[in-house]
């Protein structure tokens, strides 16, 4: 398996398991953004979510900021 494949695999385990942290309503706003932009740019922008997100519990506001800091910077690179 290449290097690049393995660190593919393991940030898409990481958003995964971000991701399976939050709440159904939580994960309901970040998908309610991501289908809001160009399919091209929805893996950029969920990573910059999950990034923004870290790990533990998380508020609601931390999502919402999480989504809002993925839109205006991810389509640019972060």
């Amino acid at each position: 398996m290449q290097h690049w494949q393995r660190q593919a695999e393991r940030l898409y385990a990481s958003i995964k398991s971000k991701l399976a942290a939050l709440t159904e309503m939580q994960r309901g706003l970040v998908l309610d953004a991501v289908n809001e932009v160009p399919p091209a740019w929805q893996a950029r922008y969920v990573t910059a979510v999950a990034d923004r997100l870290g790990s533990g519990v998380v508020t609601d506001q931390q999502v919402l900021d999480a989504v809002h800091h993925a839109k205006v910077h991810a389509p640019y690179g972060l």
